[in-house]
């Protein structure tokens, strides 16, 4: 998360003010003048500095006001605390010029500074959710149109309560345009988001089984992402997938102008004449009433395809023309962890996918080192999937019986639910047992690997991200 971010716009632009933050999160003013402005808003007090406003925010591990002393040695000109805060450390000698405004809950009053300044700053806001590819999507749609426009975005993949409005307090007044990403795990948190946010575009990348834990059903998923459908106008726009029921359902229901991105019936942008290269990239036909271009991305997975034309779709809808839409795609990296192609000197190939898991996304990293590795050998190490709640076994034996079907020579699990229902199903589908192995640790997953592998293996790493499985790409790396 970042520590701070800068509210300093220049000499002559618009800053950040006590009477703003008073106004915008209808706060009490307990000391100081309303006139003083901040350079910037900081909610961890290592990366406070002079001239900053401190919002104290309180997590399952910290809580922000612990460290308002040390906020203000630093010399911040104002704190904003919990009401109550302040009159409670009477005895503490707190004694500072520093403005104290309090409001009645920190984590609202920063999405309500937030909101203050994305009307302060107007710019188009493109918002963009989904269970999986809204950041692969975000990167790609900010790509293009950073070509022709001043772009803000979403920063790393901050897409929560905390890190949407950090990113908006990020835009300065130069910024014609916004790509924000947005994420949740129960209902009324993109709601919420699209409240501060007030977005222009939204996005739907796919309704997939993900954060079951807090959502229960895929239609509670669909519930959950369809609140930034609904938050949009009448002349703002929803750019929606085609080829994705729940999304095509959540678009037919909002009252915004519609745009579908896909593969089938009712596309109006879409990738035709798709060729996988062996060198790991892919070759498209992108079409759209613009007309037609030849594009190259730089990755072996197809799903990025659909990725782009959402991207292309956004950017369309905004008037970028589709020879600009080209160049920036095959401009376009994949961000580390995501369907990273890893050449070892040794032959193998990690494709290394470790920066989360759910079934859907699972199955596209599946499918992609069954794309790549062709007639040679491959091996999947595959962690837990979370947060799936009652249907976690399920999803497991599922993701293990389309396993059975790849031609994957060896299947390495680990974790609690990996080695009991994945192998189940792998097994149930066909898959020789012997060549099914559970490791107990990132290192041991290792040595069974440089065990197994002839030396031009082609490896998929994945897992949710509380099973860290990145240590196993670094112990092939030899970085562990």
């Amino acid at each position: 998360m970042p520590l701070a971010v800068c509210l300093d716009t220049g000499r002559d632009m618009r800053r950040l003010t006590a009477l703003d933050v008073l106004y915008a999160t209808k706060g009490m003013l307990l000391q100081g003048g309303t006139a003083v402005s901040f350079n910037r808003v900081a909610i961890d007090s290592r990366a406070a500095k002079e001239g900053d406003l401190f919002l104290c925010l309180k997590g399952e591990r910290f809580d922000g006001h612990d460290f308002v002393p040390e906020a203000l040695a630093k010399g911040v000109s104002g704190i904003l605390v919990r009401k109550g805060w302040w009159s409670e450390q009477a005895g503490r000698n707190l004694f500072t010029p520093a403005v104290v405004i309090e409001a009645d809950d920190t984590l609202t009053a920063l999405g309500d500074i937030a909101s203050f300044w994305r009307r302060a700053n107007p710019v188009q806001v493109v918002a963009i959710t989904g269970s999986s590819g809204k950041t692969t999507t975000k990167e790609m749609t900010a790509g293009i149109l950073a070509k022709c426009l001043n772009v803000a975005k979403t920063m790393g993949n901050f897409n929560n309560l905390v890190g949407l409005p950090l990113s908006l307090l990020a835009v300065k007044p130069t910024d014609k345009v916004a790509v924000l990403e947005m994420g949740m795990n129960r209902l009324g948190e993109i709601e919420r988001l699209a409240q501060i946010a007030r977005p222009d575009i939204g996005v739907i990348t796919n309704v997939q089984m993900a954060h079951l834990e807090g959502l229960k059903t895929i239609e509670g998923v669909a519930r959950a992402k369809g609140e930034l459908y609904a938050a949009l106008d009448e002349e703002d726009t929803a750019v929606f997938n085609v080829d994705d029921p729940h999304v095509s359902n959540l678009a037919r229901k909002c009252r915004a102008r519609k745009l579908g991105f896909g593969f089938g019936p009712g596309a109006e942008v879409t990738a035709r004449e798709i060729i996988s290269r062996p060198e790991g990239t892919l070759s498209f036909s992108l079409v759209s009433r613009e007309g037609a271009v030849q594009v190259t991305l730089q990755t072996p997975a197809r799903h990025n395809i659909a990725n782009a034309l959402a991207a292309s779709a956004v950017a369309l809808a905004m008037g970028v023309d589709i020879k600009t839409i080209k160049e920036a795609l095959e401009e376009f990296r994949p961000a580390a962890n995501r369907l990273e192609l890893i050449k070892l000197p040794q032959g193998m190939t990690i494709i290394n996918d470790t920066y989360n898991a759910n079934p859907g996304s699972m199955r596209a990293a599946l499918e992609t080192l069954k794309e790549i590795k062709g007639s040679r050998p491959g091996i999947a190490v595959l962690g837990d999937m979370l947060e799936l709640g009652e249907q976690t076994a399920e999803a497991h034996r599922s993701i293990g019986r389309y396993i059975a079907g790849l031609g994957i020579e060896y299947l390495i699990v680990m974790g609690e639910f990996a080695p009991a229902f994945i192998a189940e199903g792998a097994v149930s589908g066909g898959m020789d047992k012997s060549h099914i192995i559970a490791a107990s640790s990132h290192e041991e997953a290792v040595r069974i690997l440089r065990q197994k592998t002839s030396g031009h293996d082609f490896v998929l790493v994945k897992g949710s991200r509380r099973m860290r499985m990145e240590e196993v790409v670094k112990g092939l790396r030899g970085e562990a």
